[in-house]
């Protein structure tokens, strides 16, 4: 049937509200760095207005279209933006943690992270979470609303909080801006021109005109006269932009200004890549000045890194706040011993400043924290020449096997790898088959890195390229490297093991002298990388990966962590695979394409098992609730069961009986819309006339016959029916759905109908 101009109205004005609240999306550009938010916001619009769209078509009431888009929201950010959470496909804690932190605490990261952010689904989540319910929000409105405004409001708050938050770094955009105006003022004109009561087609022909077909051509008409207009409206609208010195976007308010704004870092590379630049100073430069009281240090540090890319170390998730006297605690080290350590800053390498253990108490100002790392920095526009710092430190000489890891929050940061490569999961998987405890595989990697040649001069990086060639070498030459490969690959492999690990950063120390009461000075030349594993009251404990006997500097021989077993494995046992040469160093470079098309898969594939279950829940309670029906204790019960059953069969061929109806009525209504097929229904209603109002009981041959009415009734439906359709009708959840939303749907969908033929 050729669809009414009321209908095609209807479906333009939802269509226009969906793209009006889509596109302010690509107003983020000023929040984020690069592309890579466009296609998950757009998508949470999208998938919000299909399913706004398609509740309007189906006439689902307000509680099942608000159900079923908070399951479809739930569904888009667990298998879509926090996909990397999932195992097997399926949810997590870890995924429900993410989910939970980005929706709670998003907002504020979003409002203190400086822009422009990496697009990371922590601070995608409630951008998401505006895209998709203003795309549905919209048509909802239209639907059951007669306001013209009101409609528009989801999509207005869209555009408002992308502005907001894409200031002050958002590029004058009026392409979008007139493409906003043109979508809202098309809607307002579609809207406006769509009257609430049409004239019905018996109206017409009481008064013996076609004013159906005149009012649609009126209609018609105006839309003709509006669309001129509104092109008019919004060419004014850009030409006025760009004559009119109004604002030129050099002084947007930003919404960041109300948020206490995190502590300033000077930017830098990080600083696992300059430790050999510092090595190459000749001579050493001096950077700092420092003793200890209350224990014996063998190394401070400056960074903790603890994110991966694939070719770069960094933390990326450090928030750096003002410091005050006392510091945050993360409560991974026990105990009340407490090291006093006092530096002069003399000339430091970069923004970072040394500190040990856990810091607790700062006698300084101007300085920045970061309460996940324990990472002490300044500002970068003075140093602070002096400070004290009183941090909770635990010898690591007590720490044995027995030891348990530890917990640091979140700990899937501390566990997170892009794609490895096969190499180095083969290595992994060596490893774990020669060592059973988490302390023991730490120290056979340990073991493993100290026995390859140092070369400070070796090429730099410590990507997974760089580590697979070290590790996998084909040629002699490429196993040799120094401290910056050897942490990345320590850290890589003990993450692979599914032990938490980071990369700590920063100096080495005369522990002699410190122990003594002397002042020690740090040169560039005692500058050094290693890994570091959480340990249950030992906090971030560092495992040495260089054999320090064989460095160039001398005077840090004797620095040593924790001392590994001797083991009679070489060093080429511990590396295998070394076929494998530089091609799979180049296996671990996966781009963003690769990530997304693993999501989508997985994706698709738990959505898949997820429908197949609950498929195979609703046949499962189908056939337990006719089971039960059969054998109901009383003929007469059986009789009802039979005619429950039967309204059943009704409802999975669309025919949902309302509860005031008489058998009679319901009888009379499935034999309208399904013709012949539903005739046998007619024969249960006097058997369920005996069953409810007989002065005596029927009795079981009654029973029986009911039963057979049912079966015949269910054969007569399916008969010509197609395979899949026969399928769907085994699966279809509407029988075991409330009786009564269903009945309200379906009399609206009648409505719909009787409206589309007048």
């Amino acid at each position: 049937m050729k669809p009414s101009v009321w209908t095609v109205l209807a479906w333009l004005e939802r269509i226009l509200l969906v793209a009006a609240a889509a596109l302010p999306t690509a107003f983020y550009s000023g929040a984020f760095s690069g592309r890579g938010y466009l296609w998950p916001l757009f998508a949470a619009s999208a998938a919000g207005g299909a399913l706004a769209l398609l509740g309007a078509h189906r006439g689902w009431s307000t509680r099942l279209a608000m159900s079923i888009a908070l399951v479809g929201f739930l569904a888009f950010v667990t298998f879509g933006l926090l996909h990397t959470t999932l195992v097997a496909g399926l949810p997590r804690g870890q995924t429900w943690t993410a989910l939970h932190t980005g929706l709670v605490g998003g907002w504020r990261r979003l409002l203190t992270t400086p822009a422009p952010a990496d697009v990371t689904p922590a601070l995608l989540l409630c951008p998401a979470l505006v895209a998709w319910w203003s795309a549905w929000g919209g048509p909802w409105l239209a639907t059951r609303l007669r306001s013209t405004m009101l409609p528009l409001l989801p999509a207005t708050v869209a555009l408002v909080v992308a502005l907001g938050l894409g200031a002050p770094l958002l590029r004058p955009a009026p392409g979008l801006a007139l493409g906003w105006a043109l979508l809202a003022l098309s809607y307002v004109l579609v809207r406006s021109n769509h009257p609430d009561e049409q004239v019905s087609t018996q109206a017409a022909d009481a008064v013996g005109s076609h004013l159906v077909a005149e009012q649609g051509r009126a209609v018609l008409g105006r839309m003709a006269y509006g669309v001129p207009v509104v092109l008019l409206v919004v060419t004014l609208g850009a030409a006025a932009a760009a004559a009119l010195p109004i604002a030129d976007g050099s002084q947007r308010y930003d919404v960041r200004d109300l948020v206490t704004p995190p502590f300033r870092v000077a930017p830098e590379i990080t600083p696992l890549a300059t430790v050999q630049s510092q090595l190459a100073d000749k001579p050493p430069r001096t950077l700092f000045r420092l003793s200890a009281r209350g224990s014996t240090l063998d190394r401070v540090r400056v960074a903790a890194l603890d994110t991966f890319d694939g070719s770069t170390w960094s933390a990326a998730d450090d928030e750096f706040r003002p410091a005050g006297s006392v510091l945050p605690d993360d409560g991974l080290v026990s105990g009340s011993a407490e090291t006093h350590l006092t530096v002069d800053v003399v000339a430091p390498e970069n923004a970072f400043l040394p500190q040990c253990g856990r810091p607790l108490r700062l006698d300084a100002s101007g300085l920045g924290f970061s309460a996940r790392s324990g990472t002490l920095a300044e500002a970068g526009t003075t140093s602070p020449g002096h400070y004290q710092l009183t941090c909770r430190f635990r010898p690591y000489t007590t720490l044995s096997a027995a030891a348990a890891i530890g917990s640091p929050a979140p700990i899937h940061d501390y566990l997170a790898l892009p794609t490895p490569p096969r190499a180095l999961q083969q290595i992994a998987t060596q490893i774990a088959q020669r060592a059973t405890s988490p302390y023991d595989q730490l120290l056979l990697i340990s073991t493993m890195l100290k026995a390859l040649p140092y070369d400070p001069d070796a090429p730099p990086g410590h990507s997974y390229g760089a580590v697979t060639r070290m590790l996998v070498h084909a040629k002699p030459e490429d196993q040799n490297g120094f401290a910056e490969q050897h942490a990345s690959a320590f850290v890589i492999l003990a993450r692979l093991l599914g032990i938490p690990a980071r990369v700590g950063v920063g100096y080495l120390v005369d522990s002699k002298a410190l122990a003594a009461g002397r002042q020690v000075q740090v040169t560039t030349a005692d500058a050094h990388a290693w890994g570091e594993v959480p340990f249950q009251g030992y906090g971030w404990v560092p495992f040495e990966t260089v054999d320090l006997a064989r460095t160039a500097a001398p005077r840090i021989r004797s620095h040593d962590v924790i001392a590994a077993p001797d083991t009679s494995a070489g060093p080429a046992q511990s590396r295998p695979g070394a076929d494998q040469g530089t091609a799979a160093g180049t296996a671990g470079q996966h781009g963003l394409a690769a990530t997304v098309l693993h999501g989508g898969i997985t994706s698709l594939l738990a959505i898949a098992v997820l429908t197949l279950l609950v498929a195979a829940g609703v046949v499962i309670e189908k056939w337990r609730r006719r089971m039960a029906r059969i054998r109901a204790p009383t003929p007469a019960r059986q009789v009802l069961g039979a005619w429950s059953e039967a309204k059943d069969r009704l409802v999975e061929r669309g025919v949902v009986p309302h509860r005031s109806w008489s058998p009679a009525e319901t009888t009379d209504s499935a034999v309208t819309a399904l013709g012949a097929p539903a005739l046998a229904i007619r024969q249960l209603v006097p058997l369920v006339d005996v069953a409810l109002f007989a002065p005596t009981p029927p009795v079981q041959a009654t029973a029986d016959r009911a039963w057979e009415i049912e079966r015949q009734l269910r054969a007569d439906l399916q008969q010509g029916r197609r395979p899949h359709r026969k399928a769907l009708t085994l699966v279809d959840p509407r029988p075991l759905l409330n009786r009564s939303v269903l009945a309200d749907l379906a009399a609206r969908r009648r409505r719909d109908a009787v409206s589309e033929r007048r």
